[in-house]
């Protein structure tokens, strides 16, 4: 009996990032009788070996490691695909890193899917990837978004805030959502990532963590201000799933009114609040999808200036007398804060750079992965391949030192002796509860509620 078809899904970051993939893997499985596994970015050459998979769907190609797996995946014959968990740019350029051109990806790569035509059109005027590699599709995880066709993907309120230690439910909901993630972390690896393997200047992303720390410093002491001065009111901060928790620990201390989210999607945390505090964040527009009122914080200097895009969806406060004016007439005054030119404004943003929310983002993801496997994908051939490189690559990694050395003291060879003395020292992973592998019983809940879905299964 020939053998399914396999699709390995490179999920970044559960909370984030799993609903969507697995939805996708979903219809390839119900529609088409695809398999998929899901791995998490680590390691991802010995997790080709291991499920031996016939396409691989990357995150993205903006780090050189990620290239040099996609080459050694198309050596093997894999299908390769690029389905972005990052879709939104401000800046026209910096969607073309997704696509590992500065890297040399562009041979080696099959289709990158785009969530709208923003990122399309500056991938094409760039000349990074020809046209007929580029699908513009939507964005997965926004299906979700598409609320009367996935009821079942949200929590009722009580729900809600019983999962973050709500009592009082009937009481406003103010989420801030903070963009960084380098807060308490090793600041000269991190930079050293960012511009060795991304392709980045060093002022660049200076500049970027600068920006990070004034906002945790000034946004961070708004919402520590704004929660003294109304406490009966609920304040989340919604932790970015590649941020660390242990920096945010401080706002709840004296702050009984203050909340932590974290390694949980933010589709619920959206639905259910009266508002969202941000700076140029992807989340703004996510609530403009659910009609959710929106403040653009322009309280201190940063070194990006706050983007058009933002600025005209949603209300702009310079100080923090503005934002307490705003909430005032928002939650206790009622006043009407979405005018109609807003809401349009709104709407034509969402086209341009989500395509659609209709809920079929994942199926016509999963429709140009079938006809593309469809062409000329021999399963028996890929398995073969990879088998071959695995033995080849086995015998390279045997002749190294290092991994002569890590096998003597029983160390796991796809973990540095940096990081396992840290790991010794510390004892625990140095992958986040977010970064880790889903397991088979979250995939199997999943598809179980995507089985009770009517809108999947029509």
């Amino acid at each position: 009996m020939e053998k399914s078809l396999k699709v390995m899904f490179i999920v970044p970051y559960i909370s984030r990032d799993l609903d969507g993939c697995a939805l996708v893997g979903y219809i390839l499985k119900k529609k088409y009788g695809i398999e998929s596994v899901f791995v998490n970015g680590y390691s991802t050459k010995q997790k080709i070996f291991k499920y031996q998979p016939d396409a691989i769907i990357w995150d993205h190609l903006a780090w050189d490691f990620k290239v040099k797996d996609l080459i050694f995946a198309n050596s093997c014959g894999i299908k390769t695909f690029c389905l972005p968990t990052e879709g939104f740019f401000i800046i026209p350029k910096d969607g073309i890193k997704a696509t590992g051109e500065y890297h040399g990806s562009e041979p080696y790569l099959d289709i990158f899917f785009t969530w709208g035509e923003f990122v399309k059109d500056a991938i094409i005027d760039y000349n990074a990837l020809p046209e007929s590699k580029i699908k513009t599709t939507g964005c997965c995880r926004f299906d979700f978004y598409d609320y009367k066709s996935y009821p079942n993907f949200y929590l009722t309120r009580e729900e809600f805030c019983k999962n973050i230690g709500i009592s009082n439910v009937e009481a406003p909901i103010i989420l801030w959502a903070p963009t960084s993630v380098q807060i308490g972390r090793h600041m000269k690896t991190r930079l050293r990532l960012y511009t060795t393997r991304g392709d980045n200047s060093v002022t660049e992303i200076e500049q970027l963590f600068e920006d990070g720390e004034t906002e945790y410093e000034h946004h961070g002491a708004l919402i520590k201000k704004l929660a003294k001065q109304h406490p009966d009111w609920n304040f989340i901060i919604k932790i970015h799933p590649a941020a660390k928790v242990e920096p945010y620990l401080i706002f709840k201390e004296n702050n009984k009114n203050i909340f932590l989210g974290f390694n949980a999607h933010i589709r619920n945390f959206l639905k259910h609040s009266d508002v969202l505090i941000q700076r140029n964040c992807t989340t703004s527009s996510e609530a403009w999808m659910l009609n959710i009122p929106t403040i653009q914080l322009e309280i201190t200097k940063y070194h990006f200036e706050g983007s058009e895009s933002f600025l005209k969806g949603s209300k702009v406060c310079y100080s923090s007398d503005d934002v307490e004016k705003y909430l005032v007439d928002l939650i206790l005054n009622k006043k009407t804060v979405l005018p109609p030119e807003v809401i349009k404004y709104r709407e034509d943003y969402i086209k341009k750079f989500y395509f659609q929310i209709d809920g079929k983002a994942s199926e016509r993801v999963a429709s140009i992965i079938q006809s593309t496997l469809n062409q000329d994908v021999d399963h028996a051939i890929v398995q073969s391949n990879i088998k071959k490189a695995e033995v080849s690559y086995t015998e390279d990694q045997n002749q190294v030192i290092w991994n002569r050395l890590k096998d003597l003291l029983g160390i796991n060879r796809n973990i540095s002796l940096r990081l396992w003395k840290k790991i010794k020292k510390e004892g625990k992973s140095t992958i986040s509860d977010g970064e880790r592998e889903a397991t088979e019983s979250e995939i199997e809940i999943l598809f179980k509620k995507f089985a009770q879905n009517e809108f999947i299964n029509k």
